[in-house]
């Protein structure tokens, strides 16, 4: 377009209202605003008042975005956000669209232009990033500087047949972002070309400890540290990182590339080369969590590199024989018979006390290995708990008491058995010492009737189950 229609065109769109922005809603529940209800949180907050991200795009990508502002960035229902995107092409753009998506719906807003030039040398001032053979050059990294010089001045040869766009428009937010909060903007030109990228504040900050990061759809990193260890990010084509006040880690050796795809770097955002972390305080190679930290040195203390990490579920950060949650099934008496289940901080196994399965039945005291639903026997003391269920039938089985001798042999203690077990079932009096049994004969023993065990001595006490 000539210079000199520039202007005038300009002047004519904005005497004709081009700040009057056109509002397409798809949202199938929208919330309206004040209508009550506590508005539900984000776990990641967003920085306040307006962002404007610096957009870095592969090298043959038109139309090409090259910035965006939202304004502002964190809303909430009955809130007006406005939107700004700057892109450069060889080519008239005919059209720009954004597509917010939130948690219940997607909102079309078409985006109206409000100044378009011709790209000059002092667009390319102050530039920090470049695309160069695919490769992201940062001007404060690094010997990167003359790189990013050379690649400027291909860039301001160029500049001649580049025109910069500039569009705008605005929409009334009718739901949250809690879970989604997606805004793509798509532009095309009048060659035909089309282009997007996909702002996003919701989705994870996805990249892995090791090997290259991929970033293919869009991915997001708000405020924390990430990257990766011995390998390169790569942004292929209908991929947008887009980073918001977080720092992004890659090795020496390494770098960050794009292939088709676009980063979206906003304020507070830093790259650095360096290494990647997990605190690691016992240093078994496993750390508590996920959570990521840099440095320039290769190792350190009290940390473990990504690379070299086994694994970031370590259940105790100060003991080294134990870094995993295992359901242990509670066996302290190990008789075989098993409580209830934990899960119980272990090695590469259960520690001692502790079965892999349950048993079938239950144990119903784990304190005394002959209290087992399997028990025969009858025991003159309580098991330790004051009960004597030693076969866990909640009920008290007994042999036979003192006291059948003191009543049934009366008539002829001494002579022989003087009373029928038969007709006196075991089971009643008390258990214990004083509770009487077991029973073989009865005896006069100074001058009372008493019982005897198969040794001839006097029993006194009641044996149970």
């Amino acid at each position: 377009m000539r210079k000199d229609l520039i202007l005038p065109i300009v002047a004519l769109v904005i005497l004709a209202g081009i700040l009057v922005v056109g509002t397409a809603y798809t949202n199938p529940r929208p919330i309206k605003p004040g209508g009550g209800g506590k508005v539900a949180e984000r776990s990641n907050k967003l920085p306040p008042g307006p962002q404007t991200y610096q957009i870095v795009s592969s090298e043959n990508v038109w139309p090409k975005f090259v910035e965006a502002t939202i304004d502002p960035l964190d809303v909430k229902p009955g809130d007006i956000q406005k939107m700004k995107v700057v892109l450069h092409d060889t080519s008239e753009i005919i059209k720009v669209v954004a597509e917010i998506e939130t948690d219940n719906g997607i909102i079309k807003v078409d985006l109206v232009r409000t100044d378009q030039a011709a790209v000059s040398e002092k667009d390319f001032e102050n530039q920090r990033y470049l695309v160069k053979d695919g490769k992201l050059l940062i001007s404060d990294i690094g010997r990167k500087t003359s790189d990013l010089a050379d690649g400027l001045l291909s860039r301001q040869a160029e500049a001649a047949a580049l025109q910069k766009f500039v569009y705008e428009g605005q929409w009334t937010v009718r739901d949250t972002h809690v879970k989604t909060y997606h805004t793509v903007f798509r532009a095309e030109d009048a060659s035909g070309r089309k282009n997007s990228i996909t702002l996003s504040w919701t989705d994870p900050c996805n990249a892995p400890a090791t090997g290259n990061w991929t970033v293919n759809v869009s991915d997001s990193c708000t405020n924390t540290t990430s990257g990766i260890e011995n390998g390169n990010i790569v942004v292929a084509t209908g991929g947008t990182l887009t980073l918001t006040s977080s720092t992004i880690v890659w090795n020496p050796g390494y770098s960050i590339q794009l292939t088709g795809g676009s980063i979206a770097i906003g304020s507070g955002t830093q790259f650095r080369q360096a290494y990647l972390y997990y605190t690691d305080g016992d240093a078994d190679t496993r750390a508590p969590n996920n959570t990521r930290s840099m440095d320039t040195v290769t190792s350190k203390s009290g940390f473990v590199r990504l690379a070299s990490a086994a694994s970031t579920s370590d259940c105790n950060d100060g003991n080294a024989s134990v870094w995993q949650n295992l359901n242990g099934y509670r066996d302290q008496d190990a008789d075989t018979f098993t409580t209830g289940v934990n899960p119980i901080c272990s090695g590469a196994s259960l520690p001692s006390g502790y079965l892999s399965s349950p048993s079938t039945p239950l144990d119903c005291y784990d304190l005394n290995a002959a209290a087992n639903p399997n028990q025969t026997a009858f025991f003159e003391n309580d098991r330790g708990d004051g009960s004597f269920d030693y076969d866990c039938d909640n009920t008290y089985t007994g042999l036979y008491l003192e006291e059948f001798c003191d009543v049934h042999g009366q008539q002829d203690c001494g002579v022989g058995p003087h009373f029928d077990p038969a007709s006196n079932p075991p089971g009643s009096g008390s258990c214990g010492p004083g509770g009487g049994g077991p029973l073989v004969d009865c005896y006069f023993i100074a001058g009372l009737c008493k019982p005897l065990d198969a040794g001839g001595q006097p029993l006194i006490n009641q044996s149970c189950r």
